[in-house]
């Protein structure tokens, strides 16, 4: 299976190329299937060590929103929710509405 950081690599392409939704649906879809295969450390760790500036707000809010339903299972997602929180801030979005119910 490819690597997150790979499919985070592939998908930043992708929107350069102004495929911002097939982008969404690879990361989407790869991080559906760790979930379904239990690799909750994996992700966890994941979530840990990603460098949130790196990243488009449509890549963090993807990543937010397909973590979600197994948030329980991961220690980090709270810090995470919050880097990403800031960064938002930092880039002058609208932080409240991005991420209503992603906490």
């Amino acid at each position: 299976m490819e690597t997150l950081t790979s499919v985070l690599a592939r998908c930043t392409s992708l929107e350069l190329q102004s495929r911002t939704s097939e982008a969404m649906d690879v990361l989407t879809e790869h991080i559906d299937n760790l979930l379904l295969e239990n690799e909750f450390e994996s992700m966890d760790d994941f979530l840990g060590e990603l460098r949130v500036g790196d990243y488009s707000t449509d890549i963090l809010i993807t990543i937010l929103t397909a973590t979600l339903s197994a948030s329980s299972e991961l220690s980090k997602r709270s810090d995470f929710v919050e880097r990403v929180s800031v960064e938002l801030e930092l880039r002058g979005e609208p932080v409240a509405s991005l991420m209503k119910g992603l906490g």
